[in-house]
């Protein structure tokens, strides 16, 4: 999954973040698995 944050007031100033998240949906309740990544987006 990936969530992607960017500050409204500085659109064109200032990089996107996007943080990548891996979910293991095998069983009833979905739980994360391994580090969190992140990095900027111009």
């Amino acid at each position: 999954m990936k969530l992607t944050f960017f500050n409204p007031s500085q659109r064109y100033n200032q990089a996107r973040k996007v943080y990548r998240f891996t979910v293991d949906v095998s069983d009833m309740v979905p739980v994360t698995v391994g580090s969190v990544r992140s990095w900027s987006v111009y």
